[in-house]
């Protein structure tokens, strides 16, 4: 170890990082490393292509596997409907539907909102939209510019 003071700058930080590692001795790789490496790239390119990565196989063999994939999703939940309706006697898609109505607030809000605003811009005059766009620009500007400085700041750029 060395009896210097610990460094109190990044690149003074990086300068002894630097140093240090510069006199680490060079490590060498094993001889058979190479020959191994090659070996097992040569075997991965032999097999065939549905036992390689997904993304490597032919882009029609993707394809279809995504269809099939999306096929046998659908004929297990299909299933799975089925079962529960004969096991239980209750249909559980009509009860999931049922249930997901009273859930319909959540899309009839925004709805009423975006046609209550369409009703708010037609009856106001050209001008007023004109200033409400204005202002919308400068209030943008305005954030683009904020947060411009804190970011500078932030990270001490100039």
């Amino acid at each position: 170890m060395h009896d210097h003071q610990p460094p109190t700058d990044e690149r003074e930080l990086e300068g002894l990082i630097h140093r240090e590692l510069r006199r680490l001795p060079e490590l060498e790789a094993p001889g058979t490393l190479i020959p191994r490496v090659m070996a097992t790239i040569a075997a991965r390119a032999q097999l065939p292509w549905w036992r390689r990565a997904w993304l490597t196989w032919p882009s029609a063999m993707q394809v279809l596997s995504v269809l099939l994939l999306l096929a046998a999703v659908g004929v297990a939940a299909s299933w799975g409907l089925r079962t529960w309706e004969f096991c239980t006697g209750h249909p559980l898609l009509q009860k999931t539907l049922q249930s997901l109505a009273s859930f319909s607030f959540l899309w009839q809000v925004p709805l009423v909102l975006l046609n209550a605003l369409g009703v708010v811009v037609r009856s106001h005059s050209q001008q007023l939209m004109i200033y409400g766009g204005g202002l919308l620009a400068v209030m943008y500007l305005s954030c683009v510019g904020l947060g411009t400085a804190c970011y500078r700041v932030v990270f001490n750029k100039r």
